[in-house]
Order: C-alpha cells, then sequence, then structure tokens
C-alpha cells in the first residue's frame, strides 16, 4: 500500500537512496524528485510524528478481527482492510513487525521491498506524516482451493515526507480518491497472507 503515498512516475522504482538534498525517488519518492507538490504543508499536521488516530492500542497494533480468521469470501475480505489497517498502524508507530507477518516474502515480493524501503528509511530517521487510509468497498471472490482474491476500493489522506531533523522533503503529496487494488490472499496452516498485490 505505501506504494501509492508518492506520484506514480516514483513508484515504479525498487529503492532509493537519499545523497545531500537531492532525492533518488524509489517506493516511498525522496528529495527533489517530490519537489514540484505543493509545499504549504496544507492537510498534514507539523511536528515529528503524525497525530491521524488509528485503531492501535498503546502497546501495539490492532488486533486480528475474528472474522478475519475464517476461511470465507467473508474472511478473505476482512483480513484484506485488516492488512490496510495494519499498513496506517505501521506508517504511525514506525513499526513494521505487524505488517511483516501479513505477506509471504517468498510469493508477495513488492510486499517485501516496500518493507525494506521504509526500514531504510526509518533507519536514518525519515519518516512520512499522513498518507491514511479508508476504505470505502471490498469484494472477495474464491479462484480456487485456499486461494482467494479480493477487491479493495479506497482514499488515502495527503502525505508529506520528513528528514530526521523535521524538515519537509519535498512538496505534499495531494490525496488520492477512489484507487483500486487487487489482493491476493492465500489460507495455510489456518491463517491467511497477502501472496500479491496490485494496484489498478
Amino acid at each position: 500500500m505505501w506504494v501509492d503515498r508518492f506520484p506514480s512516475w516514483a513508484q515504479g522504482l525498487g529503492v532509493f537512496v537519499l545523497v545531500a538534498a537531492v532525492g533518488v525517488a524509489g517506493w516511498f519518492g525522496f528529495g527533489a524528485l517530490l519537489s514540484h507538490g505543493d509545499d504549504s504543508g496544507g492537510g498534514v499536521p507539523s511536528g515529528p510524528r503524525s497525530t491521524h488516530s488509528v485503531s492501535a492500542t498503546p502497546t501495539g497494533a490492532p488486533p486480528l478481527p475474528a472474522a478475519a480468521r475464517e476461511e470465507t469470501e467473508t474472511g478473505a475480505e476482512a483480513f484484506a482492510k485488516y492488512y490496510i489497517e495494519i499498513d496506517n498502524y505501521v506508517i504511525n508507530a514506525r513499526d513494521l513487525k505487524p505488517e511483516e507477518e501479513l505477506f509471504d516474502p517468498d510469493e508477495c515480493s513488492r510486499c517485501k521491498s516496500i518493507v525494506d524501503a521504509y526500514r531504510k528509511s526509518l533507519d536514518k530517521g525519515e519518516y512520512i506524516q499522513g498518507g491514511n487510509y479508508t476504505v470505502t468497498s471490498s469484494k472477495a471472490i474464491k479462484v480456487k482451493e485456499k486461494i482467494y482474491l479480493v477487491t479493495v476500493k479506497y482514499d488515502r489522506d495527503p502525505v508529506q515526507l520528513f528528514n530526521k531533523n523535521g524538515q519537509k522533503v519535498g512538496g505534499l503529496v495531494a490525496a488520492i480518491q477512489g484507487q483500486e487494488a487487487l489482493v491476493t490472499l492465500n489460507y495455510r496452516e489456518g491463517r491467511w497472507r497477502v501472496s500479491a498485490f496490485d494496484q489498478r
């Protein structure tokens, strides 16, 4: 999910490197490649951390709903929504572990690349504000034994990138509405795993 927090032309590159004040856009987009946006910061709170609330508890990530444990189309849909909720938690809490537990790194290479890129960003003290998702609709279908496809439509808040000193990097990336994604889920050993994630 994180990839669409940045312009479409910055989403296809695999990794990023921040060199002085000039960035090379990767999964998250850095530096000069984002400087075309509105730098007023409208819609995104100032300071070192987002104040946008998510349903995380003070001690960790939101719990997996009971419905998201079932191997049914309803269960697959609930799990796909939870995956997006966890993505919001990760960005706000800067805690990658809950996200890593939800996908199969051997199957969802895109999931792994995004998490790895964000880990590098966090290691440098960089962070994102805003960019939280709201699911507006979803639909799951079973395609074969243990494999389900979930179409999810969502909106995303404006997002701003900051460096370790709390300074804006580039401009504000505008909100999006009506983005659609196709999530492939595999049910193994009594639990769901994301095996592919594709935006439309």
